[in-house]
């Protein structure tokens, strides 16, 4: 008998065909179960939508609060401890502010002046923006070297997303100094020159860089 009739007379025995067939069904259900996994990936068109843009940019902007405020938080509690903050660099952080609208002597907004405790706060402010900002822009080196139509979805997904992430921040950024400047009683309040060169000019920019995307989406 040769090898090959023995090879086709053992796929007709029924004991092997169980097997082959169960082994067919374990298959097909692994790749069922991969392909619904797969099914919850989100393509560059889906996210480039205005209703899936503006959800994730106030989702990210609650990721800000929370994650920043703590930052912001434990820098300003640390600084507090530092030699170097009270010796070097308090002063130059004072004279920053002014460049900002905080007033050089007592006001009826500041009637202490720009203290300590509002250094820290503007010191901590700064950190924690340009750590925020550098978050935001990694995801975009992919698409920066290689170039947007070279680059795959998964780079402009990157793209787009490290774009919303900043826009999240305006979100947050905006309504937390809006809060600060006009409400009343505030523990640290900040100038409306602060308010106007951070959310109407600056935070502009951002917003700037993400209109293409709903433009090319709705015009």
């Amino acid at each position: 008998m040769t090898h090959t009739h023995l090879i086709l007379t053992q796929l007709n025995n029924p004991y092997i065909i169980s097997l082959l067939d169960g082994r067919h069904r374990h298959i097909s259900s692994h790749n069922n179960i991969k392909n619904t996994t797969m099914g919850f990936s989100l393509d560059i068109d889906q996210l480039c939508t205005f209703n899936v843009m503006l959800t994730i940019s106030f989702g990210l902007a609650v990721v800000w609060y929370i994650s920043l405020d703590i930052f912001k938080k434990f820098i300003y509690n640390s600084l507090e401890k530092k030699e170097w903050w009270h010796s070097n660099a308090l002063s130059p952080t004072k004279s920053m502010m002014s460049n900002f609208g905080y007033p050089k002597s007592s006001t009826d907004k500041f009637p202490d002046g720009v203290t300590e405790e509002m250094a820290r706060d503007f010191y901590a402010a700064l950190i924690a923006i340009c750590s925020s900002h550098f978050i935001c822009a990694l995801p975009m080196l992919p698409i920066l070297v290689n170039g947007w139509e070279s680059s795959p979805d998964s780079y402009k997904i990157m793209f787009v997303l490290g774009t919303l992430g900043d826009v999240g921040f305006d979100i947050y950024d905006f309504a937390q100094n809006t809060v600060r400047c006009f409400k009343k009683g505030v523990a640290l309040p900040i100038p409306i020159e602060t308010w106007v060169i951070v959310c109407l000019m600056h935070h502009t920019t951002a917003l700037a860089l993400v209109s293409r995307f709903f433009l090319v989406q709705y015009l």
